[in-house]
């Protein structure tokens, strides 16, 4: 019986040191570091706590925290984490927030006009291809005319010859070599 006793006391107490919080911030060469020993039931729960720690230090002296680093402290008692971090001033980051901002917007302008820029010279470049290509026209088509005049003056020559063969090769048992026998360069094709 004394030793349920003892088992129950000793429970208890540990129970009781396990819903304890050690919370200490100290300063240290301009920083923080701060320590939080959440005894609570979860890790998760100590890290959540110290940095809402972290965030209340830094409020009271009107600043915001920025983490610096931070690792789990494990003992036997359960989790808990610590934390180094700073606390900044918070007109100064919104400076260097807006500042980082114009300069984000001072890019984007400048490749919206080298965007503009490059689709102008690609313009200019179909237009200038445009025109060279009617430039070209003239002589292509006088060439196009040209090559079709060739073709019916030899066609006007060939074609004769070939219907003249072709009706003698008709009743030929080989059609095809009695053309070529005919027609010197004789082809199916012409």
């Amino acid at each position: 019986m004394r030793t349920l006793r003892r088992l129950a006391l000793a429970s208890s107490v540990l129970s009781l040191l396990a819903a304890c919080a050690v919370e200490t911030v100290r300063q240290t060469e301009g920083d923080y570091r701060f320590r939080a020993e959440a005894r609570q039931n979860s890790y998760q729960a100590a890290v959540n706590k110290t940095y809402e720690l972290a965030r209340q230090k830094c409020a009271s002296l009107g600043r915001g925290a920025q983490e610096i680093r931070g690792r789990a402290l494990e003992d036997y008692y359960g989790g808990g984490y610590e934390l180094y971090f700073h606390c900044y001033d918070l007109a100064q980051r919104a400076a260097q927030e807006r500042q980082r901002a114009e300069e984000a917007r001072r890019e984007a302008e400048r490749q919206r006009a080298l965007a503009q820029e490059q689709q102008r010279q690609a313009e200019l470049q179909r237009k200038k291809e445009e025109a060279e290509w009617e430039r070209g026209r003239p002589a292509r088509e006088a060439q196009a005319r040209k090559e079709r005049a060739e073709l019916d003056a030899r066609l006007r020559a060939v074609c004769p010859a070939y219907y003249l063969a072709r009706q003698s090769c008709a009743t030929a048992a080989h059609p095809a070599y009695c053309m070529g026998v005919r027609i010197n360069n004789y082809s199916e094709w012409t």
